[in-house]
């Protein structure tokens, strides 16, 4: 009996509730723990775009749906080589250890989003904007490998969003 409450414990410490994917303390974990190993990873930022309007005109249960869908979604794509998490709010991040196929995974991410979410009467249209960094190409710590990854995603969103950008397509 205690080592299955010590087993959800664990568990509601590392996942979150609503998506089921990993928490935000489990991914900063992983990057502290990847980062010190020195492995080259692509970290990737995700933003729903206009969240905030699809609560207010749907509703917050809607908005939970949506978000229930969005990590059903990425969580499609775990495997030992991708991992999704949900970062917070309406934020999701990726590590993707295969950095050579990093505009191909950003494609993949950003298609999650094509299909509307389904409810009973209706259609809820998503979209996101999605940025990215790799760790030892453009930083060398976790704090800037982040840092970086918002910049490329707050490029997407300062040009017209539902789009991808790598960090280091800024430069171009």
């Amino acid at each position: 009996m205690l080592e299955k409450t010590s087993e959800m414990l664990k568990a509601e410490a590392e996942v979150d509730e609503l998506t089921q994917l990993g928490n935000r303390r489990t991914l900063d974990r992983e990057l502290q723990r990847t980062v010190e190993a020195g492995r080259k990873f692509v970290l990737y930022l995700i933003d729903v775009d206009e969240f905030k309007h699809i609560n207010d005109n749907y509703g917050h249960l809607d908005g939970d749906a949506v978000l229930r869908e969005i990590g059903r979604r990425l969580g499609t794509l775990k495997n030992r080589t991708i991992m999704p998490y949900r970062y917070g709010g309406d934020e999701f991040a990726v590590m993707y250890f295969y950095s050579e196929q990093q505009e191909t995974m950003g494609s993949t991410i950003l298609h999650l989003f094509d299909a509307p979410v389904h409810r009973e009467n209706y259609d809820i249209p998503i979209s996101a904007s999605v940025g990215s960094s790799v760790f030892t190409i453009d930083a060398e710590s976790r704090d800037d490998l982040i840092a970086k990854a918002d910049e490329a995603l707050y490029a997407v969103k300062e040009n017209g969003r539902k789009n991808y950008r790598s960090y280091q397509s800024l430069s171009k």
